[in-house]
């Protein structure tokens, strides 16, 4: 549809005319009519353009492509989508600086991979990824060595991972981090 704030006056050229003017009538070829609103509605497949002139200048000219609508066949093979009702997936790995800047890789050193599914930390069930930062924070207060398990392959794993203990000068907090970026496997 081709609106316009003033009215036209549309002359048809083509041998098949111009359908809908104001969404009421066809132009025939020859034919004339003034309208504030065109609308194309194509009877076959081919291209054209609507131009618009004023005191014979053009002032709009719209390319017109008319195509058949596609079809959609359904067809293939069912598929079923294994959705994880606990856990969060490893998505990828980052590098954490402890308090003198030096640069480790926490979990990937202990052995998790892009791709497994972190499924507890020292026994709690993660359900969702606020979970993790949680567990990890309140776990690795007592000293000792976090205990990821994880899905790989279908099988599970546990790993022992020593998180890098940062602490923040300006607020005195302490923060405990692993180098992972993690996704809910549901998004």
């Amino acid at each position: 549809s081709l609106k316009q704030p003033f009215s036209i006056y549309l002359t048809a050229d083509r041998p098949d005319g111009i359908n809908g003017l104001n969404g009421k009538k066809k132009i025939e070829k020859g034919q004339s009519g003034y309208c504030s609103e065109v609308m194309v509605c194509p009877e076959r497949e081919g291209t054209g353009f609507l131009e618009i002139r004023f005191l014979g200048v053009p002032i709009r000219r719209v390319n017109l492509l008319v195509m058949k609508m596609p079809e959609i066949v359904p067809g293939g093979h069912a598929i079923g989508v294994l959705v994880a009702k606990e856990g969060v997936i490893i998505s990828g790995h980052l590098p954490v600086r402890d308090d003198s800047g030096k640069e480790y890789y926490p979990a990937q050193e202990g052995g998790i991979k892009v791709g497994d599914l972190l499924i507890a930390i020292n026994g709690q069930t993660i359900h969702r990824l606020s979970d993790v930062e949680a567990l990890i924070q309140s776990e690795s207060q007592k000293g000792f060595p976090l205990t990821l398990t994880i899905i790989r392959e279908g099988k599970p794993l546990e790993l022992k991972i020593i998180p890098v203990k940062k602490v923040n000068p300006d607020r005195g907090l302490v923060t405990y981090l692993l180098g992972l970026y993690i996704e809910d496997p549901a998004a």
